[in-house]
């Protein structure tokens, strides 16, 4: 098996509106660790992970047919991911913000795979 090191995605990306990450080449990776972490005391939002064939289209990423999304509900707060990513090309992450200002998001990932890829 073999990684990449822990990367930084998301620096202080601005949660007071809605926030999209920039896109993660997933390609030939088995599965994606991401770390989102929040600060904020009055941003009320929803956090939807998101894939891509093209780089240009993106889907929310469900299981059994229902979005995966996390909940910000006006407190400091971190989640961890652990992705099966390999029908996909690209990974994003989006903040949906319902409510509230000022707020700030902070994303890592690492990434395993087996074989001769990457």
């Amino acid at each position: 098996m073999k990684s990449t090191p822990l990367t930084t995605f998301i620096t202080a990306g601005n949660i007071a509106s809605d926030f999209t990450s920039n896109s993660i080449d997933v390609r030939a990776l088995d599965r994606v660790g991401v770390l989102l972490t929040w600060t904020t005391a009055a941003v009320n939002a929803v956090i939807y992970l998101q894939v891509s064939l093209d780089d240009i289209t993106y889907g929310n990423l469900t299981q059994g047919g229902t979005p995966i999304t996390t909940a910000i509900a006006a407190a400091n707060g971190s989640q961890l991911y652990d992705l099966d990513l390999d029908a996909f090309s690209y990974f994003r992450v989006f903040v949906d913000n319902t409510s509230g200002t000022p707020g700030t998001i902070d994303g890592k990932w690492r990434a395993s795979w087996d074989g001769l890829a990457a």
